[in-house]
């Protein structure tokens, strides 16, 4: 079965991460940056959508590979294909920030993670 997640520099080259040998990472999703209180106690959520990808543990070539084609800077602009919180997917054009804490053992790294900001869902 093909992955529901994927990545791109562009929307129309989208790419299962089954395709490239990327396993799924372990997502978050947060819809909105923010919540105001109004006068009436209500809240309105304001922002854009944030989220994450989380590998638990990648190889260096695997991850190698993300950071040479889908991330050439520290704050890239791309495409991904990821899971909502109500277990449905949608695609986004987001900024990607490189992990810089990530642990490295051997030929394999630790708790790479992936920041998406400023997430604008596309549909075409």
């Amino acid at each position: 079965m093909a992955s529901s997640y994927k990545l791109g520099t562009t929307f129309s080259n989208l790419t299962s991460l089954d395709v490239i040998g990327i396993i799924d990472p372990r997502p978050t999703y947060k819809p909105h940056a923010a919540y105001i209180e109004n006068d009436d106690f209500s809240v309105t959520p304001v922002g854009f959508p944030s989220g994450s990808w989380t590998w638990d543990f990648i190889t260096n070539a695997q991850k190698a590979l993300i950071v040479a084609t889908y991330l050439p800077d520290s704050n890239a602009e791309i495409y991904i294909q990821t899971r909502l919180n109500d277990g449905t997917f949608d695609t986004f054009k987001v900024r990607a920030v490189y992990p810089l804490d990530e642990e490295i053992r051997s030929s394999k790294s630790f708790s790479f993670t992936i920041l998406f900001s400023k997430m604008e869902a596309v549909t075409s």
